[in-house]
């Protein structure tokens, strides 16, 4: 490897006095020979290793991920082996460098903050602290929703033929604007599977018809989402026209006097609500803990599931009523013990005025992770 760092000029330096390792300050200085994106990933995996204390496993990742992202050529796997043998800038190496030398600084730094941006359904969105990151669990409830979306579409098409109506879908507590950005406009069949070409979905013709508000109470969230909408779906565009983000608290929405048109006007509610028991936030990863809005994750006292029945409560004011329909969805992403103890509260005295059924779904490792709730309007 010897030579490898001095092509570089990017000598590995050593974790408990790293100034005073010979040729260190070469770190901030371009080498003669430019290395290629493979090059840049070994030093990166020796001098994270020599001042990490990250397993071999992130390590691996961390170094992968920053040579992909100062490459500017894609995030999988493939994309990095497709582009290894191209070589970096000056400019690409001192910004490969200074990721390193962050992640050796704050190791419980989450990669989508470090980065700035993490794909979600074939988009890339910006990431912020302390808006929570886009997981990729969420991917499948964004198909799920799209699928149910479509079938009730095709479902209202055959029972009023020739009628073109709004499909209004709210989004409570957007955080990046995920959810609903990829709703409208991801560029793929299936969520994660790359597509060459026009968005599919954003140009079908039951799309045409989507409209999109997201809601959520944290301004820097609103900001993001807002910020990621003008990227993604372009700021002039017949797709950004349909979405909309507001600084509003589910609490107030739709019954107070800025807010009351949107009562009674959805088709549809998605969520990835908090529901994270309160006293387990304290026992959650530093990575998680120590950058992530708690508030965004702090699902009440009990089984976490406070945010997710108080949603459930407000959903019956805010989705349209039809003569001949008697419920509309809630979807929800929640964790895999609570759907089961949803189900369970549904079909108790208190559930029972609100929600007609419970449907549970699972993840792509065969957990129950989300649940479809029908809810009497």
């Amino acid at each position: 490897m010897a030579w490898l760092f001095r092509s570089l000029r990017l000598p590995v330096v050593s974790r408990l006095s790293p100034h005073l390792i010979p040729g260190y300050r070469q770190w901030h200085t371009a080498g003669t020979v430019l290395p290629t994106g493979y090059d840049a990933y070994q030093l990166g995996v020796a001098f994270l290793k020599a001042n990490c204390s990250l397993d071999e496993e992130e390590v691996n990742q961390c170094s992968r991920l920053f040579v992909s992202h100062v490459l500017q050529k894609g995030y999988s796997v493939s994309d990095f082996h497709r582009h290894a043998s191209d070589p970096l800038t000056r400019g690409q190496t001192d910004r490969f460098r200074n990721l390193c030398e962050k992640k050796c600084a704050d190791e419980t730094m989450p990669l989508q903050y470090l980065l700035g941006n993490w794909g979600f359904c074939g988009l890339e969105f910006e990431c912020r602290r302390p808006v929570l990151i886009p997981r990729p669990e969420t991917e499948e409830l964004v198909e799920l929703v799209r699928t149910h979306a479509q079938h009730l579409q095709t479902q209202a098409r055959g029972q009023a033929p020739g009628l073109q109506q709004a499909f209004r879908v709210l989004d409570v507590g957007c955080g990046t604007g995920a959810i609903g950005i990829a709703l409208l406009g991801s560029p793929t069949d299936n969520c994660g599977t790359d597509y060459n070409g026009e968005p599919n979905f954003a140009n079908s013709e039951l799309a045409e018809h989507w409209r999109v508000t997201a809601i959520d109470i944290n301004p820097q969230a609103v900001d993001l989402a807002l910020l990621n909408a003008d990227r993604l779906l372009g700021p002039s565009s017949t797709l950004r026209a349909r979405y909309e983000v507001l600084l509003c608290p589910l609490q107030t929405f739709g019954a107070g006097v800025d807010t009351s048109v949107y009562r009674g006007q959805f088709d549809l509610v998605v969520s990835n609500p908090p529901y994270i028991p309160r006293d387990r936030l304290a026992g959650l990863d530093e990575s998680v803990r120590g950058h992530e809005d708690l508030v965004a994750l702090d699902g009440g006292e009990g089984d976490g599931l406070e945010l997710a029945k108080q949603l459930i409560g407000r959903c019956a004011s805010l989705l349209r009523p039809e003569a001949g329909v008697t419920s509309r969805p809630l979807w929800m992403e929640l964790d895999t013990h609570q759907p089961i103890l949803l189900h369970t509260w549904a079909a108790s005295e208190a559930g029972r005025c609100l929600v007609e059924g419970v449907s549970v779904h699972k993840d792509f490792t065969g957990r129950p992770r989300f649940v479809c709730v029908d809810i009497r309007v």
